[in-house]
Order: C-alpha cells, then structure tokens, then sequence
C-alpha cells in the first residue's frame, strides 16, 4: 500500500491501518506545523505500523527538510530519532518521561530545550 499523507484530513486513512504495512510512505504538503506531523508520527510508532520507504518529494523539499530535521521521518520508521542537531527555532520529536516533572511549576518544552541547545 502506498500513502500519500496531506495533513489532518488524511490521519483518518492512517488511522484505519493496523499492524499492516506501508510501502512507500509520501509527505504531500506544501506547509506543515509541528502537530500535523507529531500526530501521525506518534500513531504509527505506537501502533508498529511497519512502513518501508520513506518517499522524498521534489515538489516540496522544504517541508520534507524540515520533517527530517525533527525526526518525523524517523519516528515514522520505528525509531526514536537520531537527530543532535538542534535549532533555536525547533527540536526534534523526543519521547519525554513526563513522571519527573512537577505540573505546577514546570514547564516541560522549555525545560528540555535548554537541556538540548
């Protein structure tokens, strides 16, 4: 099966998909936020969905960069990303074990940021 994903509107169709496989995998938008990727990403990791191509987009090399560079692609292929480049702008997607914050008083995002830049 290949699958196009176009944003949110999409996730319903990746959402149906269980314990199967995606063939190729496609990133079909001109614009992402980081939410219409952690989502989908996040599913696929937790539901093991096995994807084994990962389909880079000439039209949009932007949003395909900028995917990578947060480690959608990664989490997308079963891993839990490998990226240490951070950006002042963005980090990486980052499995967080949320037990070690105090919810008062922390604020988890920025606090690994600075860990991380």
């Amino acid at each position: 099966m290949n699958f196009n994903y176009n944003g949110l509107n999409n996730l319903k169709n990746l959402m149906s998909i269980k314990n199967e496989e995606i063939d190729t995998f496609t990133l079909d938008m001109d614009f992402v936020e980081p939410f219409t990727l952690i989502l989908p990403a996040s599913y696929a990791y937790e539901h093991e969905i096995q994807i084994n191509k990962i389909n880079e987009s000439q039209k949009y090399a932007d949003v395909h960069s900028y995917a990578e560079h947060i480690n959608f692609f990664d989490w997308l292929l079963g891993k839990e990303g490998s990226t240490k480049k951070y950006n002042d702008k963005y980090y990486p997607i980052a499995r967080l074990d949320l037990g070690k914050y105090i919810r008062v008083s922390d604020n988890i995002v920025e606090q690994e940021a600075k860990k991380n830049s």
